[in-house]
Order: structure tokens, then C-alpha cells, then sequence
């Protein structure tokens, strides 16, 4: 059976003193659709869209998903499942540079791993998340969480946290324990060679 969200919002228009309120209602299916669409063009930094009125469309879709969501979190501040997809759409939101979206996506994930802290998808993302900011030495422990939890995957995201902390070493030591679980990836061997050979370099942006 899908669940479904509901809450009241109320809507205020203070030159007519007015005072409306309506009942609205989603499903989490209702959210993970135009999230995913957006996470196409909008997963890492920079984003990447086919024109500017593409990502003019989805960032307003996103401005409408981060309203809608924030308001389910009022009503359901413990809710892990939407907690989840708060912290993912306002992680999106900073990537195209809307405003406090990094700060809400931190307060989102801390409170979700507050909840559950064995969750090692979540200790993941947050330290995905982290690693693409200037708070990217805070997304090692996550990261180390969630390998710890069986997310093999986090190794190779630490590697570039560790590149930007100018430990080359333990960037290519991370890469190597990933190359454990994805035997024979050409990409990953090139990759170390590059560091190796110094002619990669990773930098870090502002938080908005």
C-alpha cells in the first residue's frame, strides 16, 4: 500500500486580513519522480543542463518540491523517508546555487542519522553530499560509516575528499580498496596513475 503525506497549509493575504487554509497530499512516488529528473542535470557540480530554459523549468519545479517537502517536515519532523528526500532536493538546490539549501540538506541529514544511524545508504549520501562542499573534511566520517556498513562505493568518494586534503597517498589507497569490489576498472587505474603523476587537481566551492 503507498503511503500518503498529508498536511494543512495555510495561506495568509494581509492587505484583505484573510486567512485561507487547504489539506494537500502526496505520495513519496509524487516526489521521487521529478527529483530523479532534476538529479540528471543536477547531481554534481556544475550542473549540467541542454539550455537555460531547461534549468529555469527544473529549478522552479525544485523550488516547488523544497516548499512542499519542508512543510511535510514540519508535520513530520521524525519521518526518516522524508527526511531523506529533504536532504536530497535541498542537496540539489545548492548545486544550483539556491540559497541556505547546503545548510538545510546538514540539518536534514543530521537529524535523519540522528534517527538512524546504521542506515549506511544515508551515511553515504551525506558524506557524498559533504565531500562537494567547503565543509568537505566533515564528510570523511560519514563516508567511513557507511564502508563500515558495506558501502564500498564511499572509498571512492573519499578519495577525492583526500585529494583536497593534499593526501595523495591515502586518495590512491582509497581508490585501490575500491578497486576490491570493482575488479578490473580501466578508469580507476587511470585515475591513479594521474594523481600518481600529479596532473590531477580538485577544488572546492563556496557554500551558498
Amino acid at each position: 500500500m503507498i503511503r500518503k503525506y498529508a498536511f494543512t497549509m495555510v495561506l495568509v493575504w494581509s492587505l484583505a486580513s484573510h486567512v485561507s487554509a487547504y489539506s494537500a497530499q502526496f505520495s513519496l512516488a509524487e516526489i521521487d519522480r521529478p527529483l530523479a529528473a532534476i538529479a540528471v542535470h543536477a547531481q554534481n557540480y556544475p550542473p549540467r543542463f541542454e539550455s537555460a530554459q531547461q534549468r529555469q523549468a527544473q529549478t522552479a519545479e525544485l523550488q516547488g518540491l523544497l516548499g512542499l517537502l519542508g512543510r511535510a517536515a514540519e508535520q513530520y519532523p521524525d519521518d526518516v523517508q522524508i527526511l531523506s528526500r529533504l536532504a536530497k532536493a535541498n542537496a540539489l538546490g545548492h548545486n544550483l546555487d539556491l540559497p541556505q539549501c547546503a545548510q538545510v540538506a546538514i540539518k536534514s541529514y543530521k537529524h535523519l542519522l540522528e534517527i538512524e544511524p546504521d542506515n549506511a545508504e544515508e551515511q553515504f549520501q551525506y558524506g557524498a553530499f559533504l565531500s562537494g562542499t567547503t565543509f568537505f573534511k566533515a564528510g570523511i566520517e560519514p563516508l567511513h560509516r557507511a564502508i563500515a556498513l558495506g558501502k564500498p562505493d564511499a572509498h571512492y568518494t573519499l578519495a577525492f575528499v583526500y585529494l583536497k586534503l593534499n593526501d595523495n597517498g591515502q586518495a590512491i589507497r582509497e581508490l585501490k580498496e575500491y578497486q576490491k569490489s570493482r575488479p578490473g576498472n580501466a578508469s580507476v587505474d587511470k585515475l591513479i596513475q594521474e594523481i600518481e603523476s600529479g596532473h590531477i587537481h580538485v577544488k572546492t566551492l563556496p557554500l551558498q
